[in-house]
């Protein structure tokens, strides 16, 4: 898969510690309800393994005479869509735009991190832009995938801009700080002040801070995915141990523990992995916070805190008793790095993994498993909160120069609000939306587990929503990931000790930050 098109969890990774890529599951369309139907019936007993049946039946078991009908439009709609090749679908997307410039309607333009609905079926964004023009007739967005360019997306963006013909938003899961500091981003708060459904007030204040620096606000946040603990509930049962959320570790000693008794080699060869805490950098955040570290508080870095300093080489111990000290051979032997269906745990070869919640709608569903709070520790806790966790937000915002500014905002304040539930349906990044019901779980999760685990899945994502740390609002967020990316690498392979290597890493990234804010 090339860089362009790669999931939210490879755009950050680096190859030294995780081996394997994550792919995008590709699953067959999901028909969704109206969004105000109420579920009338319980959920299919038993759970298909192909997504598309399953999500059928768990619609024919719930839905209303009105979302039946609103359903069975969708399902004729993405039958014809999906019939295409891409070739076809990019013919009729150009024959749509050009009768709507001829109708004299307003074109907006939506850049995409993700490519269209023909290369990955599980996505929402065709069905969100298309409800958004049933409701806007005088605006056609033309949708931009990543696809649609060679390199990296922020290249592609970069380009854009230097060419003078930017897009009117920008969709990406990375933040727009970034672009604020270099002046090629607009600030949104008149449009959000003004607006009756986006303003401030109407998002999760967690979230939304991850879109705000030098006190102004650069984006919409539209949902997001905490990080949690999954565990193999078969395997915790064969182990010995206790399979239910409130009796799962609380500290990374606990889950220490646990992954050793789990933990099975042949000779070299690993049977069954436990946890491996430092697999996803964007998760290292939250890791440090809940020791009592930390890396970005919203003005300054503190990349070499005592506490961040004691997890790394806790990570480096870890290795050591569990993996048998060599971080290549254990990467060697698989992808452990998510609960996707690639990935060890998808493959039953790894019984506990720290990933984002987005996850359960992809994990197979023959894994039986459950998800649990992030741990604390190993010797601290967090400032202020009982638990501490990342998360990885999906935003938007606007570019400098776009041609239909306000439009780009209203079609960005969409899919944060109303779009959300077409979003949801299908992937499980918790709308940070404080009016989306409370009382509605993802119907691809249902169609995997069942409507009463889907909703306990959904509360328990929600009550993480309060723990999210500071993150990616920095104005050199990339820069400062890669620079502790590499810090971490050296320390896990031995090649430093990670206090000698997260002080450089933090004089290096302090140095640029400065450089960065005082160049405005």
């Amino acid at each position: 898969m090339s860089a362009k098109n790669v999931s939210r969890r490879a755009f950050l990774r680096w190859a030294g510690l995780i081996s394997g890529t994550a792919i995008m599951a590709a699953c067959a369309p999901t028909p969704s309800a109206s969004p105000t139907a109420a579920a009338t019936a319980a959920a299919a007993t038993e759970v298909p393994t192909a997504n598309a049946d399953a999500t059928a039946a768990v619609q024919n078991a719930q839905a209303t005479e009105d979302a039946i009908a609103a359903a069975a439009q969708q399902a004729a709609d993405a039958q014809k869509v999906f019939s295409m090749t891409q070739d076809q679908f990019n013919a009729q997307m150009k024959q749509d735009e050009d009768a709507a410039r001829a109708a004299g309607k307003t074109i907006v333009e939506m850049m995409s991190a993700f490519g269209t609905v023909i290369e990955d079926k599980t996505q929402p964004h065709y069905w969100i832009i298309k409800a958004f023009m049933e409701k806007n007739p005088n605006i056609f967005v033309k949708y931009t995938p990543s696809s649609a360019y060679t390199g990296a997306f922020d290249e592609a963006i970069m380009m854009r801009m230097a060419s003078g013909d930017p897009p009117d938003c920008i969709y990406h899961y990375s933040s727009p700080i970034v672009y604020a500091a270099n002046g090629t981003c607009m600030q949104l708060d008149d449009m959000m002040d003004a607006d009756p459904v986006a303003n401030k007030d109407a998002f999760e204040p967690a979230a939304l801070a991850q879109v705000q620096w030098n006190g102004k606000t650069w984006g919409l946040v539209l949902n997001g995915s905490p990080d949690a603990m999954y565990y193999n509930t078969d395997v915790l049962q064969e182990a010995g141990l206790p399979t239910d959320r409130a009796s799962m570790p609380k500290t990374w000693d606990q889950v220490k523990e646990w992954s050793a008794k789990v933990t099975k080699y042949d000779g070299d060869k690993v049977m069954m992995a436990g946890a491996n805490p430092w697999s996803q950098n964007w998760t290292w955040p939250g890791q440090f916070a809940a020791n009592g570290g930390g890396v970005w508080d919203g003005e300054k870095y503190s990349i070499n805190h005592p506490k961040n300093i004691e997890v790394v080489e806790y990570w480096v111990k870890w290795l050591d008793d569990m993996y048998k000290g060599d971080i290549d051979k254990f990467n060697a032997q698989g992808n452990f790095s998510s609960a996707y269906p690639e990935a060890a745990f998808g493959m039953k070869l790894q019984a506990i993994i720290n990933d984002g919640l987005w996850s359960v709608t992809h994990t197979p569903p023959e894994i039986k498993y459950e998800v649990a709070p992030m741990p604390t520790g190993p010797s601290g806790t967090p400032n202020g909160m009982p638990v501490a966790t990342s998360n990885w937000p999906n935003l938007m915002f606007v570019p400098m120069g776009a041609k239909h500014p306000k439009e780009g905002f209203a079609l960005s304040a969409y899919f944060a609000t109303e779009g959300q539930y077409e979003w949801w349906d299908r992937w499980a990044d918790y709308p940070v939306w404080k009016k989306f019901p409370t009382d509605r779980a993802p119907k691809d999760l249902v169609a995997r587990v069942g409507q009463e685990k889907a909703m306990d899945i959904s509360n328990f994502i929600r009550s993480q929503l309060p723990y999210v740390v500071v993150q990616w609002s920095s104005p050199v967020d990339n820069f400062a990931t890669d620079e502790i990316s590499r810090a971490v690498d050296q320390v896990m392979h031995k090649k430093a000790s990670a206090k000698d290597v997260l002080d450089q890493a933090q004089q290096t990234v302090t140095a640029k930050l400065e450089e960065t804010v005082n160049s405005k």
